[in-house]
């Protein structure tokens, strides 16, 4: 059997999306719980570590807080400085016990089952979604939608774009640490100055791999992490917004798993506060997302897992008082 890990990084605020999407793997990928799933963090309560717990069923699972010494004080990421939960997913590069690795985002959820280890199969080191999917252009748009449709393929001669770094799947020359020590260099000397830090990181790596020749590159179709789903304030006449209900449903076949990016998070307590620019667990347009079938499944998913509802979401709290 490929030895596979499956791996993700949370926080106390994160748990719910966490748990839900793990939770939402074991229910449609097969043979999920014969695997190893790493949960990495650097601060996490029992509470949350238990609630977790309770979605993975019976993989073996783990909590492991690496040691991030590295990452240069001060560091600038999306949570405000010195928050350096956004380099934990480089820590699915340094994994040389495992023949493939399935990173992911806590704040995803998968809605049918893929071959993880297609990648591996096909003898490739690196499987991403680009960051330009279909519904990127504006608000409603369906330009680029052949890409959630086709099949995962090998790219070969095809001008370089940038992946998004909620979801990929590594193997060979890219989990045994060669890869991880680059990572680790580019941290310090450039990205941990701008916002976008793990992005950038693996982007910028990846890129230099790809112009040496050094990397086989699987694209994986846009329904791997698909992110332009709507959920969020729009405003077509003034371009603002991307996707939106009508790409999901278009798509909704073809999607393996939901990104919830931003301030879309389902199981967000509190609209976002326009003072405080680092509060990304949180809602921007409670209306939206109540309105959105990819914020309505992932509450289908948490009540199926735990028996209950999301009670301190504000998609429930607000409907019930």
């Amino acid at each position: 059997m490929i030895k596979t890990l499956f791996c993700t990084s949370t926080s106390d605020s994160f748990a719910p999306g966490t748990a839900v999407m793990i939770y939402s793997l074991r229910k449609n990928l097969s043979n999920f719980e014969d695997h190893t799933l790493k949960i990495f963090y650097t601060s996490i309560s029992e509470k949350s570590k238990d609630l977790i717990r309770r979605a993975a069923g019976n993989i073996n699972l783990e909590f492991v807080k690496p040691n991030l010494d590295h990452i240069p004080a001060g560091a600038s990421t999306i949570y405000g400085n010195d928050n350096k939960d956004v380099y934990l997913c480089l820590e699915s590069f340094n994994q040389p016990d495992y023949d493939t690795v399935i990173c992911f985002d806590s704040d995803m959820l998968c809605i049918s089952g893929f071959d993880y280890h297609l990648p591996y199969n096909k003898k490739c080191d690196f499987a991403a979604v680009y960051t330009e999917q279909v519904g990127h252009k504006a608000a409603y748009s369906t330009k680029g939608i052949e890409n959630v449709f086709r099949e995962p393929y090998q790219v070969s001669g095809e001008k370089w774009q940038k992946i998004n770094a909620g979801f990929w799947i590594a193997s060979g020359d890219w989990i045994n640490g060669a890869m991880y020590e680059q990572m680790k260099k580019t941290v310090v000397e450039k990205t941990h100055k701008v916002q976008g830090a793990d992005q950038q990181t693996v982007n910028l790596v990846y890129r230099k791999a790809r112009s040496r020749n050094k990397v086989k590159f699987m694209r994986l179709p846009d329904g791997y992490n698909f992110k332009n789903w709507g959920g969020a304030y729009f405003n077509p006449a003034k371009g603002i917004g991307r996707g939106g209900e009508n790409v999901f449903i278009k798509c909704l076949d073809y999607i393996k798993i939901i990104h919830y990016t931003g301030r879309r998070k389902p199981w967000a307590t509190h609209v976002s506060d326009k003072k405080n620019k680092f509060d990304y667990c949180s809602v921007s347009s409670l209306k939206d997302l109540k309105e959105s079938t990819p914020a309505k499944m992932w509450h289908q998913y948490y009540e199926e897992c735990f028996g209950e509802k999301c009670i301190e979401s504000i998609m429930i709290s607000s409907e019930e008082s």
